[in-house]
């Protein structure tokens, strides 16, 4: 753990490893064809801090990145770390009124993105007040490394805001997330405790760098400790165990809808021997898939739950034999987990309630919201908004979204439930449910159903297989077959893109 420990500040990551003769030469990232060192990556941040202090960024400024998976990326977050300013992550997809709205809120004072778009983004931002600067970056070139500039010592402070992540704003407004250098340092060394993730490793990075998972899990924690990042600029299914046979990775994190992905290809010719173990989280993977991936991969599939407000990772099964299906593990190391009831008080073992989280991963609050932050931080606990309940032993069993519960008559329905029904039937690959509006009870039920590759739904059949399953009442209503399930930007299925095509096409 002395690769972790020795850090104070976020800035200090890179000049650190870069100083130590066995870790200087070693190649910390690679791309494609191109391998960079440690010392390369800390020249390269190096000249970024320098370039932002010559434009008069400095301590407590926001700058955004809005810059696609590669070099560039990541030598410019730890740029932006090294001057003490706070990193503002950007999805390239946003649009134009997304980005505005997040610039008025963060009054980032520049941003760093591709040449072709940089001057839509000054064109679509110019209303900004705060924004000085829209800076072009090559992505696959981090910047010149080879030439010379003065270090400074990296800025910032450890309750310093390193990063200013948004949410998803999918139920109103976008709500800015302040970590703080010491939450992220903390959240990392919690995650490398629970999986002994060394200077041996090397990890394949698919994961979005805009998201805290890619940025935290797959980015700030290896390089702390002194191990090889794989990056790719995005999951490529047919590239993928290429890229596996080529260099060779220890683990990846992916999401369930990659896992299944990688599992509806599999032909028995990948080669996944180098892997100790993979990681899933961000959404609920079933017991069966988990299963599936284990036997073919060979290695255990680790599956963990967090929030951005908690930096990345609360709760993670063990890499060893002691982990249980169907869980997402119990707290990491110098976490404090409770499932509390509706009065905030907490609830027995295998009951139901809310899961609320406290330990130095949690943020410092949202920003230029205080009441939001106070709402989400009652009582000295962040309240996830998520369901579940502990076993005897710990170990946390997530049930649903507290706010995605489907009211029918006055019965309270989940939807992961349904879903894990439906899901179970031969003929169905994917599928999401969710409620909509019934003049008459309320809510309904309502089923998107991906079919398997060669079969078609029969949905008299399916609604029997359900009927064998499920009480009367959480029985969808509506079911509708569609190609694929829309996602967000992170994998995840964008159930408010499905609410409005319910408004717009069924007219209920």
């Amino acid at each position: 753990m002395s690769d972790l420990a020795a850090t104070k500040t976020l800035g200090d990551i890179l000049p650190l490893q870069a100083s130590r003769a066995e870790r200087s030469p070693k190649p910390a990232l690679f791309f494609g064809d191109q391998a960079f060192t440690y010392a390369d990556l800390d020249a390269a941040s190096g000249a970024v801090a320098a370039r932002l202090g010559a434009l008069g960024i400095s301590e407590g400024d926001v700058v955004g990145l809005m810059l696609p998976n590669a070099p560039a990326l990541v030598v410019h977050v730890f740029g932006v770390l090294q001057v003490g300013a706070t990193v503002l992550p950007l999805n390239p997809a946003l649009t134009p009124r997304e980005l505005v709205l997040v610039l008025e809120d963060s009054r980032a004072k520049a941003i760093v993105t591709i040449e072709d778009l940089a001057p839509k983004v000054e064109s679509f931002s110019a209303g900004s007040p705060a924004l000085r600067q829209v800076i072009a970056a090559d992505p696959p070139k981090p910047v010149e490394i080879s030439g010379t500039h003065r270090r400074s010592r990296p800025g910032g402070a450890p309750d310093g805001t390193a990063f200013l992540l948004y949410t998803a704003g999918t139920t109103g407004r976008p709500k800015g997330v302040m970590l703080t250098h010491r939450n992220v340092l903390a959240n990392t060394s919690q995650v490398a405790e629970r999986t002994g993730i060394t200077a041996a490793d090397r990890v394949l990075h698919v994961m979005p760098l805009f998201h805290a998972n890619g940025l935290m899990n797959n980015t700030i924690l290896p390089l702390r400790a002194g191990a090889s990042i794989v990056l790719r600029p995005r999951f490529d299914l047919g590239e993928f165990w290429g890229v596996v046979r080529a260099f060779s990775p220890t683990y990846f994190t992916a999401v369930p809808t990659v896992f299944a992905r990688l599992m509806d290809a599999w032909d028995g010719t990948a080669d996944p021997s180098s892997l100790r173990f993979v990681r899933t989280g961000a959404a609920p993977m079933s017991v069966a898939l988990q299963q599936q991936v284990e036997e073919r991969l060979g290695v255990p599939v680790i599956v963990s739950y967090g929030l951005t407000e908690a930096t990345c990772t609360c709760t993670m099964n063990p890499v060893g034999p002691e982990r249980r299906l169907g869980s997402v593990g119990p707290a990491l190391v110098s976490q404090r987990l409770e499932v509390l009831d509706v009065d905030g008080r907490p609830v027995k073992p295998a009951e139901v309630g809310e899961v609320a989280v406290q330990g130095p991963n949690v943020m410092a609050g949202y920003l230029n919201a205080p009441d939001a932050t106070a709402e989400v931080l009652g009582n000295g606990w962040l309240h996830t908004g998520d369901l579940g309940y502990l076993d005897p032993d710990g170990f946390l069993f997530l049930t649903d979204r507290k706010k995605e519960l489907i009211i029918r008559g006055g019965e309270n329905i989940s939807p992961r439930e349904v879903e894990d029904v439906l899901v179970a039937h031969p003929a169905v690959a994917d599928v999401a449910v969710i409620g909509v509006p019934s003049r008459e009870l309320g809510e309904e039920v309502a089923a998107f159903l991906v079919a398997r590759a060669g079969r078609e739904v029969d949905v008299d059949e399916l609604l029997a297989f359900c009927r064998e399953r499920l009480a009367r009442f959480k029985i969808p209503r509506h079911i509708h077959v569609v190609p694929a399930l829309p996602t967000t930007s992170v994998g995840k299925v964008d159930k408010a893109h499905l609410r409005a095509l319910v408004a717009s096409d069924w007219g209920v």
